[in-house]
């Protein structure tokens, strides 16, 4: 995956479509080394307490890299996260603090930022849509993030995933090709004209499951140019290739 997201970084950046280069977002900062306070950490809003595996707020910070803003990223083992773990409203990470206050649960998580920083839609249907697409996606990976949250095995895992695809994931990605398939303009991304925290999620998700996990989606052309285009967002192109390489190292 690391050599394909870099490729393709690469010639995006060099000729990059004009209905994306309106995409584009200034960076108001760099985001902090996983578990390593700096000065713009110091200095940061937001707050993300995780474990050291991949969960679902790789979306909360994907929107705020998406967003440009600077975040903190501390990330521990979770056989030594009992104490950040009963200062939590569930007794379990992630969690998101801002100005004091401890935001629970990744959904609540990824919809506070989206609203934050205007990536709902232009309106309630569009914002009810969005959520329509994630709650889509969340429900679709359940059964992977209940493996990455439990520890199985990586034979284990292996397992879930591959289950996933071929008895979960069909049904879904069928909903989504259809929700592009009927876009009024062929330019528009998944709910309107304006990329939305729905676009960012679905683009992790077929990313992982092309790169990571080696799904075809050329029977589902519309899907297929859908990544194709979203891949040409430079923040997202980075962010891809810079987990990539972290997971690398887990």
């Amino acid at each position: 995956m690391p050599d394909k997201l870099s490729s393709t970084h690469a010639l995006t950046c060099e000729a990059e479509s004009p209905s994306l280069k309106r995409q584009r977002r200034p960076s108001a900062g760099r985001t902090c080394k996983r578990g390593a306070p700096t000065a713009t950490a110091e200095m940061a809003r937001y707050r993300i307490l995780d474990y050291s595996f991949t969960t679902a707020a790789e979306l909360a910070r994907a929107i705020l890299e998406y967003t440009g803003q600077p975040f903190e990223d501390k990330r521990v083992d979770k056989d030594k996260a009992a104490e950040l773990e009963k200062g939590t409203p569930f007794g379990t990470l992630p969690v998101l603090e801002v100005e004091g206050r401890v935001i629970a649960q990744h959904q609540s998580i990824c919809r506070y930022l989206a609203r934050q920083h205007g990536l709902c839609g232009k309106d309630e249907t569009e914002a009810a849509l969005c959520d329509l697409v994630m709650d889509g996606l969340w429900h679709m990976f359940s059964k992977v993030r209940h493996a990455e949250v439990h520890q199985l095995s990586k034979e284990e895992r292996c397992g879930v995933i591959k289950k996933m695809m071929t008895e979960d994931a069909p049904a879904y990605l069928d909903a989504f090709e259809g929700m592009l398939k009927d876009r009024k303009d062929e330019n528009d991304f998944i709910i309107g004209k304006e990329v939305t925290w729905s676009d960012i999620g679905l683009t992790l998700a077929l990313a992982a499951l092309k790169y990571r996990h080696g799904l075809n989606l050329e029977s589902r052309p519309n899907l297929h140019n859908y990544l194709a285009r979203m891949m040409e967002v430079p923040q997202l192109v980075e962010f891809l290739a810079k987990r990539a390489q972290e997971e690398a190292t887990l």
